[in-house]
């Protein structure tokens, strides 16, 4: 029995004896552990040794995985950002170009303020655009006395009571022109009458036309060799672009808003006008020349695109702005010789609403 413990002892011993021992030498072995071959205890070191330095490389490996994890979320939450403020920056850049629209627009009202004030710096310039003016009510009849532009800087219409002709009359203000100033004038227009180009006449924009008349008219001057002032200028091309753009006498008339009817009953007899507010009024406009009204009825007459003569010598047709139009030609059709009337109609017609 003690024989059989001791031998259970020394196994036990032997069991345990490498729980205690490092991982190099087993106990149990004897001397013959020791004879091992050099070269096998260097790959066993080698292999010891290797196996903390791959857990460091791993650890780094994981490191590294994680730091260019990281770094790519950063890089990507960056992108993300970029992009945020590559949108923002796309909408200030929308907003910056709006505020330089509006700022332009601004700039462009300032310029045309300035050249409503002063024209005289910029040259021939007429204000075309409409304009309504508060005109007070038709009250006392006597006491009415109003002025307003029609043709701004050229053409005025005065409203007032005439106390000799006992009733109101509207009176159309035009520059005044001399003698020679007048023969000025018709020298021009005869010049025009060979160098006229018939595209810049059809054409819709004011503007062209008026850049277009004034460099033919200072061409003839210049052949002409005339020296004038700028306010004779002035008159001179406001003259030429109401004969040749506009409907001559009539032009300051088709410019008031408050003119809805415009009637001539012939030669030596002063147009009359029917006024919004003012009601029937009559104008200081008067054709005492029969070639010159008759050139002025075929000038409606190619304005309406129609054709007027003695074999045909009733008109009716539309101008261009819409307003009716209808003449006479000869004295066969009515005694004082050809007549007209021109019925103004509003761009935008009234609806039944308006109406009630």
């Amino acid at each position: 029995m003690v024989e059989k413990k001791e031998e259970k002892s020394a196994e036990e011993t032997i069991i345990t004896a490498p729980k205690e021992s490092s991982g190099i030498e087993y106990a149990g072995q004897g001397p013959s552990s020791n004879t091992t071959d050099p070269q096998q205890k260097d790959s066993e070191i080698q292999q010891t040794t290797a196996l903390p330095s791959g857990v460091d490389a791993e650890e780094e490996l994981i490191n590294s995985d994680d730091v260019s994890s990281g770094k790519d979320a950063l890089e990507e939450d960056e992108d993300i950002k970029i992009a945020a403020g590559a949108g923002l920056g796309t909408g200030s850049l929308a907003e910056e170009e709006s505020k330089k629209e509006e700022k332009e627009a601004e700039l462009e009202k300032e310029e045309e303020k300035k050249k409503e004030a002063s024209p005289d710096k910029e040259g021939f310039y007429i204000d075309l655009r409409p304009k309504i003016i508060k005109l007070p009510p038709l009250e006392d009849r006597k006491n009415i006395d109003v002025r307003y532009p029609l043709i701004p800087p050229f053409a005025y219409a005065h409203i007032y009571w005439d106390k000799k002709q006992n009733e109101l009359l509207y009176v159309v203000e035009e520059p005044v022109l001399d003698k020679t100033e007048k023969e000025l004038l018709e020298l021009v227009q005869l010049g025009l009458e060979e160098m006229i180009n018939i595209s810049f006449v059809r054409a819709a924009r004011s503007n062209l036309l008026i850049q277009y008349l004034e460099k033919n008219v200072q061409s003839i001057l210049i052949e002409l060799g005339t020296k004038i002032s700028r306010s004779t200028y002035k008159k001179i091309m406001y003259y030429i672009y109401r004969n040749s753009v506009g409907l001559n006498e009539a032009e300051p008339l088709l410019n008031d808003y408050y003119v809805e009817d415009i009637e001539c009953n012939g030669l030596n007899f002063p147009i009359y006008i029917v006024h919004r507010i003012y009601q029937n009024l009559k104008t200081n406009v008067i054709f005492n020349s029969e070639a010159h009204l008759t050139d002025f009825v075929e000038k409606l007459a190619q304005k309406a695109g129609r054709y007027i003569s003695y074999a045909k010598p009733l008109l009716d047709g539309t101008l261009p702005d819409g307003s009716r139009v209808n003449a006479t030609y000869t004295e066969d059709i009515t005694t004082r010789g050809p007549t007209f009337t021109i019925r103004k109609f509003n761009k935008d017609p009234w609806s039944p609403i308006h109406l009630i």
